[in-house]
């Protein structure tokens, strides 16, 4: 029996070590990168849990987020409606004499991590509808997790022109909803990896802990064996995007709708090797830009604008950005 409790004594204290380990590494990854702002955050995700994820169909043609579901996604109480939009319930008919915006973007759009009143959707309806009272104003959000700019042309074909929205914005961010060249793409072998890595990620987000460190891990991984954008110029499939940009004129021309692409900041980098290019790019195709990035405030490492467990943009950089949106659209009537 003294040998057993000696052998349990060890394994004790060994799993006492790791978890000590642990925390102080928790500790020290978090106030390297966020000081004293990354208390705010800790302790900030709840054992409740969306009882699925919110993104509908699990394949990639999916347009619309689960309907009518709510609970908590990423720490944030979530809920949809019956459009399968992270929004309040909205009439299909646009309301008489009102002013319609739709918006379409990724993960940063639909508001990970952040409260639905907090998305910069919501946000930027409530500035436009006081600057533009009493006439009313609806900004829909039309986010969904994961969708890049060919997926979110899409999803205004099938889906949002239904809405009758007066203007459709797409909110782009030029790090990871830009085509990238098949040359550049992930070699075959490590899909699968990709796909585990996926899977662990979206657990631990969901279920496990408020761990920066474990996502610092997991976002490691998903560098290593994902290609979630490109990492140099000659990565960028241009050929594709100026096909993409063919179908975005189309699509604004065939349905009579103003379209306009918001290149919004990424959260952390600002400044991309192709930023130029894409930049001469729209230029060229005469698309309508609300070039966010160069009035942002944060020029390096943005510590203020992300949750220190996920690299998501919290709800001071959903309020700048909502506030940046108001003025370049408000910026021709007045």
């Amino acid at each position: 029996m003294i040998p057993m409790r000696g052998g349990w004594l060890e394994a004790t204290l060994v799993l006492a070590s790791i978890a000590t380990s642990f925390s102080l590494g928790e500790a020290a990854v978090r106030f390297h990168y966020f000081g004293l702002d990354a208390i705010e955050h800790w302790g900030r995700y709840s054992p409740r849990h969306l009882p699925a994820t919110p993104f509908g169909a699990p394949d990639e043609e999916s347009d619309r987020l689960a309907r009518s579901v709510s609970g908590y996604f990423k720490g944030a109480s979530f809920s949809t409606n019956a459009f399968g939009m992270r929004d309040v319930e909205r009439r299909q008919a646009k309301p008489r004499g009102s002013w319609r915006v739709a918006v379409l973007g990724d993960s940063f759009t639909m508001g990970s991590g952040v409260a639905q009143d907090q998305t910069f959707a919501r946000q930027l309806e409530r500035s436009l509808g006081a600057a533009l009272h009493p006439r009313p104003v609806e900004v829909l959000n039309f986010g969904i997790g994961g969708d890049d700019f060919q997926m979110e042309l899409r999803h205004w074909r099938n889906v949002v022109s239904s809405f009758q929205p007066d203007l459709v914005l797409f909110a782009m961010n030029e790090g990871n909803d830009l085509p990238v060249s098949s040359a550049a793409a992930v070699p075959a072998r490590s899909t699968a990896a990709c796909r585990r890595v996926r899977a662990v990620s979206l657990w631990s987000y969901q279920r496990m802990t408020d761990s920066f460190l474990a996502a610092l891990v997991c976002s490691q991984a998903r560098a290593r064996f994902c290609s979630e954008g490109p990492e140099r110029e000659s990565d960028v499939d241009w050929l594709a995007l100026d096909r993409e940009l063919d179908d975005f004129k189309r699509l604004s021309s065939e349905r009579g709708e103003e379209a306009v692409i918001a290149l919004i900041p990424d959260t952390m980098q600002l400044d991309y090797a192709w930023s130029r290019r894409l930049r001469l790019v729209l230029l060229r195709r005469h698309v309508r830009v609300f070039d966010l990035v160069a009035r942002f405030p944060a020029k390096k490492l943005p510590r203020p604008w992300i949750y220190a467990s996920d690299a998501h943009p919290n709800p001071v950089w959903h309020a700048e950005v909502a506030t940046l949106l108001a003025e370049d659209m408000l910026a021709p009537i007045r």
